[in-house]
């Protein structure tokens, strides 16, 4: 009798180890594969507001924006511009958009703010970021890694190379969703 209640302790502890064990397991397959979701999730944003900032950038004449200062607020050319970012603001649901130039190394000014309520000023100083900086001197579009902070709010933001006939970048379309709103679509 002694020796059935052996075993049937054995097969119990047997059957809680193994439960355990499967417990664990399957926990730790569902953490790493919501990781991997979130992950491509993620990537799959980054890549939208790239090629957003992109499509965006091959649609504004570069020559112009090359030679927009503050006084050209009401040209044909300022208004063709502003006309374009208003376009995809609109129409994809942005935050903001806008187009930003180096006016000396790592310094970025805004050229044309979209924003119908309160758009930063031509020449105002943008928050430096390292995905300007890389679109500047690499000719690419790229994405934010990381949300960042300014006196708007919290955002990603992706940053797009507008060149001249020349094919000399003279200025960046960056667009921007707020931090809070990426984190919903990712997590």
């Amino acid at each position: 009798m002694a020796n059935k209640k052996e075993h049937t302790l054995q097969n119990k502890t047997t059957v809680f180890i193994l439960s355990a064990f499967l417990f664990i397991v399957q926990t730790t397959l569902g953490v790493l594969l919501s990781l991997q979701a979130s992950q491509a999730l993620t990537t799959s944003m980054k890549e939208r507001m790239i090629d957003i900032a992109r499509s965006a950038a091959s649609m504004i004449n570069g020559d112009e924006l090359e030679t927009l200062t503050a006084d050209d607020a009401d040209t044909p050319e300022y208004k063709r511009v502003d006309e374009t970012l208003d376009k995809f603001r609109d129409s994809i649901g942005l935050k903001y958009i806008y187009c930003v130039k180096e006016v000396s190394d790592r310094l970025f000014v805004y050229t044309i703010d979209s924003d119908d309520e309160d758009p930063a000023e031509f020449g105002y100083p943008v928050v430096p970021v390292p995905a300007m900086y890389e679109a500047q001197q690499q000719g690419v579009a790229v994405a934010t890694d990381k949300a960042y902070d300014d006196e708007w709010g919290r955002f990603y933001s992706a940053f797009a190379p507008v060149f001249n006939s020349s094919h000399e970048v003279v200025g960046l379309v960056g667009v921007d969703y707020e931090a809070e709103w990426f984190a919903q679509q990712t997590s």
